[in-house]
């Protein structure tokens, strides 16, 4: 067995690419993406078992470096069927078939030993080898479909204006290239020796995780996230039991086989109970280190999703939104658009970086609200400038979305509805919006909806409820203006009612006739009645009716006194507490 770097970098291999295909796995083979990629991963698993094989069993080398070259004979197809999968190509069906049956060839010229003719170990485990007479068929076979794969990401890429798939072919196109120098090095023996064409079939995969992680196959983020939270706390973990029981083995030499059990039954007990609480702080310290923009964008998500439901200022809603975003994710400019509802339009409600603001208004069959009203994403730059839609634009609608230079157009939805419009600007360091960013401004778009459809309902209920007020306070206004004229009115009918009454008593002291005189004394005292009426109306509080206790008591008071009533006779009235209408 033969054990060091070199035996090393295939080991490690082997365990990487175990892990991406259990990740691969994870999401689901029902795509042709999925399960190419799963193959590929196959392969280079078989490859990488057997060069570890090799080294750890070096009498069966022969038998091990066969199981190698079967994994590594059905790399290039497998690569190259991925590779039509990821730019979805579907010229040349054939090619497919024809790979099968060279593949299957290829396998049985490994197993009767075509490819590789003898291979052993020399000094210092370097490997020794010699090719077959099949080797360049396989080579053939190699060059013929990895070269496919890379003249198809490079026409992809020429094509592509989208910048995010340009990364992602950039990021292929290294890994492929990794794939070829690593495997060139085969060709010359001095460098064969060594796992070089393992090593970089590494740096492939690693790669190709992180190109593929838009169409969520993998996310080269997730990968290494997962290695390390398992890694670190095993690696502390291990090393503090390996350290306890050393120093315990080593300061106690006279410990029993029973004790040394003991012990490690003991530190195996406190390690269960603590590895929860490392993984959790392991977890935390890698987010806070490796992750830092994925970190801080979850921090400014919980902090706003606290926050914004209790904001009901619109104004300070969008403020705060800014703040956030152009310090987390370091944008230089956005803008917020409200959709007005009595004409539907967009209006530019609120704007960090703009230059020239001007009066930006989005009308509401505008292409871009029709697009962002009818799809649940965001929309980019590259999309705006590609889809027929946008090519039927005013002038001056184009110069305004120009002006505001906004690399995405994040819908604002509330009940369904689009109530706004979120754009944002390019990056500060020019690098382009990832997936998780851009998950991360849909979330944010979404509470950032909720809450201002909350701060315009209540908005619009404090206007509602102002309005209100105004027109009780306007209707308070004239029923006293009209309380103080009917009192106006009342008065002075009781004033007139009050000089009948002096006239007709000074009649009635000229006149001899006792008939006359009793007929002007009873008409002075209806009309004193009437006076009454009138005088308890514009003194009492409700105008359209008269309390009847204190009427009677002055009408009774009155008469009394005019017939001369005496001293012997008493006047008593009782009534109940009781009111009359005025009509």
């Amino acid at each position: 067995m033969y054990w060091g770097i070199r035996s090393a970098i295939p080991l490690i291999a082997l365990v990487c690419y175990a892990a991406l295909l259990w990740v691969t796995a994870r999401h689901g083979l029902r795509k042709a993406i999925n399960r190419f990629f799963a193959l590929y991963l196959l392969s280079i698993l078989v490859w990488s078992f057997g060069a570890v094989m090799m080294y750890l069993d070096p009498q069966r080398i022969l038998f091990w470096n066969r199981v190698m070259l079967s994994g590594l004979v059905g790399m290039p197809l497998t690569f190259f069927a991925f590779v039509r999968g990821f730019l979805r190509l579907e010229r040349r069906p054939w090619l497919l078939p024809l790979g099968g049956v060279a593949l299957v060839a290829l396998w049985v010229c490994n197993a009767l030993g075509y490819l590789t003719s003898y291979i052993h170990f020399i000094e210092n485990g370097l490997l020794a080898y010699q090719f077959g007479p099949a080797f360049p068929f396989f080579a053939a076979n190699s060059a013929l479909f990895l070269g496919l794969a890379a003249f198809s990401l490079i026409g992809a890429y020429r094509k592509t204006r989208d910048p995010i798939e340009k990364n992602r072919l950039r990021y292929a196109f290294l890994g492929i290239s990794a794939i070829i120098l690593g495997s060139s090095t085969n060709l010359i023996p001095a460098l064969g020796a060594y796992p070089i064409d393992i090593a970089a079939n590494i740096v492939n995969a690693l790669l190709l995780a992180y190109a593929i992680s838009r169409y969520q196959l993998l996310d080269i983020t997730i990968v290494i996230r997962k290695g390390l939270l398992y890694t670190i706390p095993a690696a502390v973990i291990g090393t503090i039991y390996f350290l306890i029981v050393y120093l315990v083995v080593n300061l106690f030499r006279t410990i029993t086989e029973y004790q040394i059990l003991l012990l490690a039954l003991v530190v195996a007990a406190v390690t269960a109970v603590v590895v929860q609480p490392l993984r959790d702080k392991a977890q935390y310290w890698l987010d806070k280190l490796f992750f830092r923009e994925k970190y801080d964008s979850a921090l400014m998500l919980q902090r706003l999703s606290h926050v914004v439901a209790s904001i009901l200022d619109a104004d300070a809603l969008t403020s705060m939104v800014f703040d956030e975003i152009t310090t987390t994710m370091h944008i230089g400019r956005a803008v917020f658009f409200f959709r007005e509802e009595e004409s539907g339009w967009f209006y530019l409600a609120a704007q960090r970086g703009l230059k020239d603001d001007g009066d930006l208004r989005l009308r509401k069959d505008h292409p871009l609200v029709g697009w962002l009203s009818s799809h649940e994403r965001a929309l980019t730059r590259h999309d705006a400038e590609v889809l027929p839609q946008f090519q039927a634009l005013w002038e001056q609608e184009r110069q305004d979305l120009q002006r505001i230079e906004a690399e995405l157009f994040i819908p604002l939805r509330a009940k369904g509805k689009l109530v706004g419009i979120f754009a944002v600007g390019p990056k500060l360091s020019e690098e382009t919006y990832s997936p998780d960013d851009q998950i991360t401004l849909a979330t944010l778009a979404n509470q950032t909806a909720i809450a201002i459809e909350n701060a315009r309902l209540y908005a619009a209920a404090q206007q509602e409820l102002a309005e209100r007020k105004r027109a009780e306070e306007q209707t308070k206004a004239t029923l006293a203006e009209k309380e103080m004229l009917l009192r106006e009115v009342h008065h002075r009918v009781k004033n007139n009612l009050q000089a009948i009454i002096a006239l007709i008593s000074m009649q009635t002291e000229q006149i001899g006739d006792a008939r006359i005189t009793q007929s002007l004394q009873e008409l002075q005292e209806r009309a004193y009645a009437m006076a009454l009426v009138y005088e308890q109306l514009y003194q009492s509080e409700n105008l359209a009716q008269i309390p009847i206790q204190p009427y009677l008591q002055n009408l009774s008071a009155h008469v009394f006194q005019a017939f001369g009533g005496g001293r012997a006779i008493k006047l008593s009235v009782e009534a109940a507490p009781v009111s009359l209408d005025v009509e």
